[in-house]
């Protein structure tokens, strides 16, 4: 059987393993967040103009809003 003190270090091992795949999938959702949002934004210039300000009602909808002088 393995000692005691084994298996504490197994298990400290396996919690950090653990922890830094969470770190890494957290900051890739982050990652694709950031890419999504600079996507729309863009999307939003091209679609509305230069003079407008674009806001997204839903995931397809997009309304152009004049801006005020």
């Amino acid at each position: 059987m393995l000692k005691a003190d084994t298996l504490i270090l197994l298990a400290v091992i396996f919690a950090a393993f653990f922890y830094a795949a969470h770190n890494e999938v957290e900051a890739e959702v982050a990652r694709q967040d950031t890419e999504a949002l600079a996507s729309r934004e863009w999307v939003g210039q091209q679609v509305c103009g230069p003079h407008r300000t674009a806001r997204w009602e839903s995931d397809q909808v997009l309304t152009c809003h004049r801006e005020l002088p």
